[in-house]
């Protein structure tokens, strides 16, 4: 397994990663996804590092064999958008970067047992980590750790989410979440 920075990745599968996630790599809180080994030091701010356990950022070695994992299961002839993998769920559905042109990218999960439609899960990765963190928050936390990883990723999101987060107002964090938590397929081919 190769080591990869993130201007290696880029280069190697000719993208551009949003520049949230680029933000969030600037702080460092990304190192353990650039190491193949996990001689890493953890701390409380390494980016969803166990924060979630069904939702695990792909180290950066393993994002190439992925791509390359997902392609062979997508009829790349008839697709829409050019999907680049990030995350996977425990279950080993695949979050993507869906690039339609050269917008910045939206996201999908794709259900690696029926490759055929994708759920969209957010509209771009900041508001992928606020759904996450949501999820977490409300549903997930179990001890002083957790919410201690949690405090730690608030500087993560979105300006918007910030103050609901910093203020622990599950109220105003659930009624945000609300319109995101439906499933919503989208056709990922073109003339279905």
């Amino acid at each position: 397994m190769i080591q990869y920075t993130i201007g290696e990745l880029e280069n190697i599968l000719k993208v551009k990663f949003p520049e949230s996630f680029h933000k969030i790599y600037d702080t460092g809180a990304m190192q353990w996804l650039t190491r193949k080994d996990d001689k890493t030091e953890i701390s409380a701010d390494s980016f969803f590092y166990n924060l979630d356990w069904d939702f695990n950022m792909l180290k950066f070695s393993e994002i190439p064999e992925t791509t390359e994992y997902l392609y062979k299961h997508l009829d790349t002839e008839r697709l829409m958008f050019r999907l680049v993998p990030f995350a996977e769920t425990a279950n080993k559905d695949i979050y993507c970067f869906a690039y339609d042109g050269d917008n910045e990218p939206f996201i999908v999960c794709i259900d690696t047992d029926n490759a055929e439609d994708a759920e969209f899960s957010a509209e771009d990765f900041g508001n992928l980590v606020f759904q996450r963190l949501a999820l977490a928050i409300t549903d997930l936390v179990t001890d002083e750790e957790d919410i201690a990883k949690i405090k730690a990723h608030i500087k993560f999101l979105p300006e918007e989410y910030q103050q609901m987060f910093i203020e622990q107002d599950i109220d105003r964090i659930e009624d945000a979440f609300s319109e995101y938590d439906v499933l919503r397929i989208i056709d990922i081919y073109k003339n279905k």
